[in-house]
């Protein structure tokens, strides 16, 4: 199967470089069964996400600890006291150029599909952030 094979070389389908496991935890956080359970989730859909942009991602922030959200929040950079990347159920992908937020704008179905929900592109300049979680408001496209 080629796909198996391209997925055995460390390529997405598209031939892109495919993420790894290991960039949703690079601080190797411990985690119970529920994280793990949640970042096995988070990278196939990423994975699948991968493949329905042909082009290859960058995670700038996957799991989260207490004490590196409290820093997040302590710096402004976050408001989020109970984020999704602290139950491994969330990932920050790097869209310096906007091309990740404007293929998911107008793909909105795809999102659907893989299981995926992005914060509004609005407020994540230079990157996307995309859950497994619905958030609160249960919108595809949501406010942080």
């Amino acid at each position: 199967d080629d796909r198996a094979q391209t997925l055995q070389h460390g390529l997405c389908a598209t031939g892109s470089p495919m993420i790894s496991p290991q960039e949703l935890n690079p601080h190797d956080y411990e985690h119970g069964q529920a994280v793990k359970n949640n970042l096995k989730i988070l990278f196939e859909r990423l994975m699948e996400f991968q493949d329905a942009v042909e082009m290859a991602l960058t995670v700038t922030s996957g799991l989260r600890s207490d004490e590196h959200q409290k820093r997040l929040i302590d710096e402004g950079k976050s408001n989020a006291l109970h984020s999704k990347h602290m139950a491994g159920a969330a990932a920050d992908l790097l869209d310096t150029d906007g091309l990740l937020a404007d293929f998911c704008l107008s793909n909105v179905g795809i999102l659907e599909r893989i299981g995926l929900w992005m914060e509004d592109p609005a407020h994540t300049r230079g990157w996307i952030h995309l859950q497994i979680m619905a958030p609160k408001s249960g919108k595809r496209i949501f406010i942080p």
